[in-house]
């Protein structure tokens, strides 16, 4: 069986990148354009052929160069981006990577999610971060996928663009098969590093790329095209899907981002583990494995009313509080802190949570309560007792928490602020019983958490 490739001479890179850029939606001479720039060929291309461009085309054109430590030519391949950089006039930045993995963890799946963290934190709103990701790349990607036993999402393969932190990330070679970046790689004579890892078949990609790929395309001259084409389908597939499921999710989501459990148990056993993965979606979360989602929905869905479930995978845990699932952060928790005074014209810098004060007249602690207008703040320790506002009675706080329906886990990590050792007021959950604005004409202190 032979299938017809789609890719033709007069369809080259430059005439690929200039519909590319005439696609965009910003303005060229307002466009940073900034490649991920190993060093190797195909990033080498598309560095040049950018390059070439902007006698045409009016852009910013920066390369940034990853380095991952890991060669002992590493610093020697840094020089030499650096110098392709500058001879082609782009601006040249190089990240440097300390990785650590650990037992067991793959050295290849590390290096990727550190190298996209170094570039999401370099990089800022409008920016356009470019790698050199081919028809070929997509194409090994569905099949390590389809290997992987992946769905519909998986069999999607790469996009054509993205969002990446504040920035984006767009592949424009995506539809150019590997033979035309060798081809353009040939005819300008350029120079390009050859990282020695590209060969270790111990690597899944390698394997797939040097013992599998070259027979099958020997076979099927036009498979690439086919199976980026397959993705497209599967893509729209997903997104359909995608669609469908927000509504659903939407109806299980309470206003803090909480999935309701009792209306998850409404819904069959396959929309539930979609809906559950929409959530994670939304959260920017990774989803688990089927298997773990599975033991997820299960332990969640079955498990006894004061049940402390706690699932932890990705960087994140997923705990159950009175029939609803909440996603936790690992950084979210806050450290034991010493007692810290905060002067409340400014943040409050309590852990990871920020929170802020703001005056106003007729609600909020009571100003002319507070000496210099600060407080001081402090972690719980247990055994705190006091009085909400309005009411008569002292209560410990930790059943106060409880009754106001304040998951166990919060309240561990909620400020308790203090003015001459009185308690006056519990995060942003109540202000105690005396130092409540009592007249509409009275200026007080209003305190949120903005993260």
């Amino acid at each position: 069986m032979k299938l017809k490739a789609t890719f033709s001479g007069e369809n080259d890179i430059q005439a690929t990148l200039v519909k590319w850029l005439k696609s965009l939606e910003q303005p060229l001479p307002a466009l940073e354009l900034i490649v991920a720039y190993s060093g190797g060929r195909d990033s080498h291309v598309l560095l040049h052929a950018l390059a070439s461009l902007r006698t045409q085309y009016p852009f910013s054109l920066r390369a940034i160069h990853i380095n991952h430590g890991l060669q002992a030519q590493a610093k020697q391949w840094a020089l030499h981006c650096k110098l392709q950089a500058q001879s082609l006039g782009a601006a040249f930045c190089e990240l440097e990577l300390q990785l650590q993995p650990a037992k067991g963890q793959s050295v290849e799946e590390l290096a990727r999610e550190q190298r996209y963290a170094a570039f999401k934190n370099n990089l800022k709103p409008g920016h356009l971060l470019l790698t050199a990701h081919t028809q070929d790349d997509q194409a090994e990607t569905i099949l390590l996928q389809l290997f992987r036993g992946a769905g519909p999402k998986g069999l999607s393969g790469m996009g054509e663009s993205s969002k990446l932190g504040q920035a984006r990330l767009m592949r424009p070679l995506l539809s150019v098969p590997r033979k035309a970046i060798a081809d353009y790689a040939r005819a300008h004579q350029l120079i390009w590093v050859e990282d020695p890892s590209n060969q270790n078949h111990r690597f899944a990609r390698n394997f797939v790329r040097h013992e599998v790929f070259g027979r099958l395309q020997a076979h099927f001259p036009g498979m690439s095209a086919c199976i980026a084409r397959s993705a497209a389908h599967f893509a729209q597939t997903q997104q359909l899907l995608d669609d469908y499921i927000k509504v659903d999710l939407a109806s299980c989501v309470d206003e803090e981002g909480a999935l309701d459990l009792q209306r998850l148990r409404s819904f069959n056993c396959a929309k539930q583990s979609a809906i559950l993965r929409q959530w994670f979606a939304n959260l920017s979360i990774r989803s688990p494995s089927t298997r773990r989602l599975q033991t997820l929905c299960e332990q969640a869905l079955n498990a006894k009313q004061d049940a402390k479930l706690c699932i932890q995978f990705g960087g994140v845990s997923i705990r159950r509080y009175r029939d609803k699932l909440y996603v936790i952060l690992d950084n979210q928790e806050v450290p034991d802190l010493a007692a810290q005074e905060w002067a409340l014209h400014a943040d409050l810098y309590f852990g990871e949570q920020i929170w802020r004060a703001k005056q106003t007249l007729g609600k909020g602690i009571r100003a002319s309560g507070l000496t210099q207008g600060s407080l001081t703040v402090r972690k719980r320790q247990g055994g705190e007792r006091c009085k909400i506002a309005g009411e008569t009675l002292s209560r410990p706080l930790k059943k106060i928490l409880q009754n106001q329906g304040i998951p166990y886990w919060q309240r561990q990590q909620i400020p308790l602020f203090y003015a001459a050792n009185c308690l006056v007021g519990v995060g942003n959950a109540f202000i105690c019983e005396g130092w409540q604005v009592s007249n509409p004409g009275e200026l007080g202190w209003v305190i949120e958490r903005v993260k």
